[in-house]
């Protein structure tokens, strides 16, 4: 009678485990500008005069071209393979139809990442392009932003692709395929920035998550009900353990 023994990995990767992730940086916005990550603090710095207004939870970035914004250094927080920005953002007073820009998250190098509502299709789009002359790809989904109203924003990037969320839920069933930027920038920027067209409107944004990997729907979708507790089980496609 013979008696097998299975390699370590393969009795591992069989037993369920959660997948709980945390970021790398949270902007709270409660008491100053800065980040927190598993490191330490991260200093934000303001251009402009953003202000610290009452938000979705505790006190929130009040931001636009009146306000300014806040800057933060990429090393470290963003990861050009992979990663995931989300936040609130909160309109003080302008809607999805105001033909406008909005820009939210933004990093320029060799290539970019945006997450924006466009001026004219009243779209969301998280954008990606290896150049910042492009070519361009983007996810996109239907907004409708009104002022005073919380809207949870997402947006995701990996070698699969770039996806747009909004309130939890993602513009398709698959990210919408495109280059990586080449190089990130040394920044990137948080707040309601304009693109080409002069405005005057505001938003508040709070609650500003940066990860190092391209955060499943599931996971974000637990998010924007509040539930950062959130775990999956980990299966032989999602878990790669060695002996």
């Amino acid at each position: 009678m013979r008696c097998f023994l299975l390699p370590v990995a393969l009795v591992l990767v069989s037993l369920p485990c959660p997948a709980q992730v945390q970021p790398v940086a949270l902007m709270s916005y409660d008491r100053d500008f800065s980040a927190q990550s598993p490191t330490g603090v991260i200093a934000g710095t303001p251009e402009g005069k953003p202000e610290l207004a009452p938000g979705k939870v505790g006190q929130a970035l009040k931001c636009g071209p009146k306000f300014g914004h806040v800057l933060y250094p990429t090393k470290g927080v963003l990861n050009r393979d992979s990663g995931t920005v989300e936040m609130w953002v909160c309109p003080v007073d302008w809607q999805s139809d105001d033909g406008k820009f909005h820009v939210f998250f933004e990093t320029r190098g060799q290539g970019a990442l945006y997450l924006y509502e466009y001026f004219s299709t009243d779209r969301l789009l998280m954008l990606t392009c290896p150049e910042v002359a492009g070519p361009y790809a983007s996810s996109q989904v239907a907004t409708d932003f009104k002022p005073g109203v919380w809207r949870h924003l997402a947006g995701t990037w990996s070698r699969e692709g770039v996806m747009v969320y909004l309130d939890g839920k993602p513009a398709a069933a698959l990210p919408a395929l495109g280059d990586l930027p080449t190089q990130l920038g040394e920044t990137f920027r948080i707040g309601d920035e304009q693109w080409q067209f002069p405005r005057e409107s505001s938003s508040l944004v709070d609650d500003v998550r940066i990860y190092d990997r391209a955060l499943t729907p599931a996971h974000i979708a637990a998010h924007a009900q509040g539930d950062f507790n959130f775990t999956v089980p980990l299966s032989v496609q999602t878990c790669h353990l060695s002996a």
